[in-house]
């Protein structure tokens, strides 16, 4: 076996990275052409998918949780691009500066807005649904 310490020119590390598995070769080279193996091995493990791999049938453990990443991003984005649109109308004198309840994300559906919001600047508030 080579130690860490030893001058690893003329031996070659050969690999195959397989989806259920890693083969290894370490290879003796003399001046540019294999010479001789010296040691090879593989791995094989368990692949990250459940379900019948060979019909294409199968589906990665991983699923759930990048579909719940995915949600978890569209809706951070979703919220992003409303106040993004928000403070733009607000640049614009479109709408007055801070942050008004209705246009908070969600807040029809948590309650925030429970009271009725004075017209600004002669534009009456939108009526708040029960």
């Amino acid at each position: 076996m080579i130690s860490a310490m030893e001058d690893v020119s003329g031996y070659v590390l050969g690999l195959d990275l397989g989806v259920s598995s890693v083969g290894w070769a370490a290879i003796q080279d003399d001046s540019g052409r294999p010479a001789k193996i010296l040691c090879s091995g593989v791995r094989i493990f368990e692949p990250g998918m459940e379900g019948d791999i060979s019909s294409g049938r199968a589906e990665s453990r991983n699923k759930k949780r990048r579909d719940a990443r995915l949600v978890r991003r569209q809706i951070d984005r979703r919220k992003r691009r409303k106040q993004k649109l928000l403070h733009c109308l607000q640049k614009l004198n479109l709408l007055p500066a801070g942050e008004p309840p209705e246009f908070m994300p969600g807040a029809r559906k948590t309650g925030v807005a429970t009271h009725s919001v004075p017209p600004w600047k002669g534009i009456a508030a939108p009526p708040l649904v029960p």
